[in-house]
């Protein structure tokens, strides 16, 4: 039960805690429900004290016409006049509060019937233990027949949205600037992706250009100013001993003077982890203490809003061009809008980072843009959000980044990190770029032991950063890759599932424990988890790209949770019928998930490259590989294993051996260590009559990758070819060797 105070007779107020008044639950509880739910069918509305005449639809009902959900809302309304006293009112408040009421009941019961028919639906398709339906047999002497009963499903747990977040939204209705903090704690503080996404495109659904009242917080409340805004004392403090969190937990301790702690908490010395709730008390105490209001248009919200949703993009789903339409828009409404500005220059620098030597990308306007070009880009946001505002901490770590991977002028970024530490020295991201900075260092240490020292100071920092947020991607990069690299898979693999704890469905941490699991040996585990990432987000490039690749490389399903349908055309047209050609389902569902890639990034080169040896392979389509990996080759001159299946392609053509030469040549030449490149440059070379040449490669392949079964065959073909076309090469041959 929740007590409301009769002398409170602020409409707004009001209105916000009657939002909340049908079912008060603790934020986060469970709600065990396991009654049936009642079929409603009844057209009229029933009396209010009743269950019926709540509609079956979440929103507006199916029980009747409109006229009757108003007059049954008046009903209800009567009822909250009665039970609450408040007569000072507008009646028509009073119903548009019970209209509320309606609403939030039934959202309720519609997602517990909603979740409950999933969960019974699939219990009942489950078999039982030992995978057999139980019989009973009756006596030995004389069996009898039973009829067969089907077990009801356990008790549903449906996790139901908690009342409070409804009502601080209301209560925030009308404070775009309130909601605006409220979603990206939400991302920041509490992890709570779908919370945050929803709450800001509630900012972006108000109209930017009207005039808002915003509120500017206060140090601190008492009791007294509490008791002045007609606020019950003894419900508060009930309340909140209930519903206060963490962070916001903290707030409400510093709104309440020390010597009132013993009366509200019953101790001197009340514990922080002891209480749990919203966090947002700062800003509820502000909107119904004293606070003062200002009056100010929403473009700074939602310029704001945009920025959160353009890092969500970034950071948590990996979008890069979703990323960008946000920071864009944000910057539409807010020039000069450091964050945005910062944000975009992230954006810019990853889209460079993701590109070969030499390759260009079309930009728009018939330009093409190299991997410097991006940089430069992103150095002109990022000097542009320093003029807007220089002492802003995110500004100085994207820019001293930028110096230290892209310009390599370490002195600058030391700066820059400085005045961050100064400003934010809890900032995960600041301890993140210190880390990064003391390992560019080390290279240029003045000794050994002082590069030891520097890498080990740079490992305690990334340490320091996971430690304030233990979902910071860079940072878990950084250190798994060095447990990788000392022999520590598993402490790797730990810190990628300590932030899918935090971020269960986050498709960079699913695909990189995919890819870490299919590395280890373990594709059934990796399939699993390539699958998980594609079901939070189907167009997640680089998990589609490895699924894509593990399923033609070890065959197997390539079933990874998607549909058949592609989202768009196929990136060549239809696949034509032709002679020899027998794909089998493998083939047909890689290209598919090859052919999805494309439709996110049509000039993927992983992709391309893969995509045409494929064509060539199963599909027997040698036209359509040549213009996949032509395609590739001019997107990325230098890609090895794009040059490296052009080769191959036309290698399988007597009339194409020299051009099959030069593309392998200029395959080895981008990377003398592509033990593939090495191997068919050896093999087109025998094939020409250059034996010993042809030994000499796969001689350099065998040192690179000992065990390797394709440096293997390929030196057995050389042999073969040698015996039967030039018996004195083959004779030296087996000298040498």
């Amino acid at each position: 039960s929740w007590s409301v105070p009769h002398d409170i007779q602020d409409p707004t107020l009001l209105e916000a805690i009657m939002d909340s008044w049908p079912n008060i639950s603790l934020p986060g509880a469970h709600i065990e429900d396991s009654t049936p739910e009642l079929d409603i069918s009844s057209s009229q509305p029933e009396d209010a004290t009743s269950r019926g005449g709540l509609s079956r639809d979440p929103r507006h009902g199916s029980m009747g016409t409109g006229d009757d959900l108003a007059e049954y809302d008046r009903l209800v309304a009567e009822r909250m006049i009665e039970a609450f006293g408040v007569t000072t009112l507008p009646m028509e408040v009073v119903v548009k509060m019970a209209t509320r009421v309606r609403i939030a009941v039934n959202e309720e019961k519609a997602e517990r019937r909603s979740l409950r028919a999933q969960q019974a639906a699939s219990g009942a398709s489950r078999p039982q233990e030992g995978g057999r339906a139980s019989r009973n047999r009756g006596s030995r002497a004389k069996p009898r027949k039973v009829e067969k009963t089907v077990e009801p499903p356990p008790p549903t747990v449906v996790k139901i949205r908690p009342a409070w977040e409804r009502w601080l939204e209301e209560m925030y209705s009308d404070d775009v600037y309130a909601l605006e903090r409220w979603g990206n704690q939400l991302y920041r503080e509490n992890h709570d992706v779908e919370g945050a996404t929803r709450i800001l495109n509630r900012v972006l659904s108000l109209d930017p250009a009207a005039i808002w009242t915003a509120v500017l917080p206060k140090e601190k409340l008492t009791r007294g100013d509490l008791t002045a805004a007609g606020i019950d004392i003894a419900y508060l403090d009930e309340y909140f001993k209930q519903n206060a969190l963490d962070g916001g937990f903290s707030r409400f301790l510093a709104a309440i003077d020390p010597a009132d702690y013993k009366s509200v908490f019953g101790t001197d010395t009340p514990k922080q982890e002891d209480f749990k709730g919203i966090y947002t008390l700062d800003d509820f105490l502000n909107r119904t203490g004293n606070y003062k209001p200002v009056s100010r248009d929403g473009r700074l919200a939602a310029a704001r809003a945009l920025t959160h949703l353009g890092e969500m993009e970034l950071e948590y789903w990996d979008r890069i061009v979703e990323a960008e339409k946000c920071f864009t828009r944000a910057i539409s409404l807010v020039p000069n809008h450091p964050d945005a500005l910062c944000g975009w220059a992230s954006a810019v620098e990853q889209v460079g980072e993701r590109l070969s030597d030499g390759a260009e990308v079309e930009v728009g306007g018939g330009q093409f843009w190299s991997r410097e070009d991006f940089f430069d880009k992103a150095e002109e946001l990022i000097n542009q959000a320093g003029h807007a505002d220089p002492d802003r901490t995110q500004t100085l770590v994207t820019h001293a980044l930028l110096m230290i991977r892209r310009r390599g002028d370490l002195p600058l970024a030391r700066e820059l990190l400085q005045l961050a530490l100064e400003l934010d020295s809890d900032s995960a991201d600041v301890q993140y770029a210190w880390g990064v900075l003391f390992t560019s260092s080390v290279p240029i240490a003045n000794n050994e032991e002082d590069g030891l020292d520097l890498a080990r100071e740079a490992l305690n920092l990334h340490r320091k950063a996971l430690q304030i947020n233990p979902a910071h991607l860079p940072a878990i990069r950084m250190l798994a890759a060095h447990y990788q690299r000392d022999g520590r898979p598993s402490e790797a693999e730990s810190l990628y599932r300590t932030a899918l704890a935090l971020h269960p469905s986050r498709p960079p941490l699913l695909w990189r424990l995919g890819f870490m699991g299919e590395a280890s040996g373990h594709p059934d585990e990796a399939r699993d988890l390539y699958t998980q990432a594609l079901k939070a987000d189907p167009q997640h490039l680089p998990a589609l790209i490895c699924a894509a690749h593990m399923a033609h490389s070890q065959g197997g399903p390539a079933d990874f949770g998607l549909p058949d349908e592609l989202p768009g055309p196929p990136p060549f047209g239809e696949l034509p019928e032709l002679p020899g050609q027998h794909p089998t389902p493998n083939a047909k569902g890689v290209y598919k998930l090859y052919a999805r890639a494309l439709s996110v990034d049509p000039h993927n080169v992983e992709a391309l490259a893969n995509l045409g040896l494929l064509l060539h392979e199963s599909f027997n389509n040698s036209q359509l590989a040549m213009k996949a990996l032509t395609q590739a080759v001019e997107i990325s001159p230098l890609h090895a294993p794009a040059l490296c299946n052009l080769g191959s392609v036309l290698a399988a053509s007597p009339d194409t051996g020299k051009e099959a030469e030069q593309a392998l040549e200029r395959a080895v030449g981008a990377a003398p260590e592509n033990v593939a490149a090495l191997c068919n440059l050896a093999l087109v070379r025998a094939v020409s009559g250059a034996f010993l040449p042809a030994q000499d490669l796969v001689l350099k392949a065998m040192r690179i990758a000992p065990e390797s079964e394709l440096v293997m065959r390929a030196s057995d073909s050389i042999y073969k070819l040698a015996a039967q076309a030039a018996p004195q090469e083959y004779e030296k041959l087996i000298t040498r060797a």
